[in-house]
C-alpha cells in the first residue's frame, strides 16, 4: 500500500489559487462582453435570448457572482458560440520539474 500524496495547500498557496480563480473569471467575462458588444448585442438583447432578466446579465458581466459552467455555457450559447475549457500547464511548474530532475 502506498502513502498519499500531501496535497495541502499552506496560505501562500491559497492566495495564489484565489488569484488565479479571480484573474481566469476577469479575463472569460472580459471576453463574453466583447463578444456580446461585436454582435451589437445589448445586456437586455442577450438576457430576452436566454430567457432571464437584464440584471442577471449585469451582475454576470460585474462580477458580482461567480457562474457556473452552465451559465457560462448558456451565454456563449445564446451568441451562437460554443465554450472549450481546457487546461494548460503552468511554464514554473514545468521548469521547476526540470529542475527536481
Amino acid at each position: 500500500m502506498s502513502k498519499k500524496e500531501n496535497t495541502s495547500i499552506d496560505e501562500k498557496g491559497r492566495e495564489v489559487v484565489v488569484r488565479n480563480q479571480l484573474e481566469t473569471r476577469r479575463k472569460m467575462l472580459e471576453q463574453l462582453v466583447a463578444y456580446r458588444k461585436a454582435l451589437g448585442l445589448t445586456q437586455k438583447d442577450l438576457a430576452d435570448r436566454m430567457g432571464v432578466s437584464r440584471p442577471n446579465i449585469s451582475r454576470f458581466e460585474n462580477e458580482d457572482y461567480n457562474p457556473t459552467i452552465d451559465m457560462i455555457v448558456k451565454v456563449a450559447d445564446s451568441m451562437g458560440y460554443d465554450v472549450k475549457i481546457e487546461f494548460v500547464e503552468r511554464k514554473s511548474s514545468t521548469e521547476s520539474r526540470k529542475r527536481g530532475s
